[in-house]
């Protein structure tokens, strides 16, 4: 395990919920990882177009009650 499947591992057992990314090489492993775990823990993950629009995915799900990075 390295150091990227260690933070997204302990997401999922925080009870993240909603992952929003803009793909940059260093933590792009990160949400593929959590991508791997969506369907079996109940996780929605979605690639935005740029980073405001990321930041802004994440804010918005947190207002719906979701668990979001």
């Amino acid at each position: 395990m390295n150091g990227n499947e260690g933070i997204a591992l302990g997401a999922l057992s925080a009870g993240l919920r909603f992952c929003s990314f803009y793909p940059m090489t260093p933590s792009t492993s990160i949400s593929l990882k959590l991508a791997g775990y969506a369907k079996q823990m109940g996780l929605i993950v979605e690639q935005a177009e740029d980073e405001i629009a990321a930041i802004n995915m994440a804010i918005w799900a947190s207002f719906a009650g979701a668990p979001a990075w």
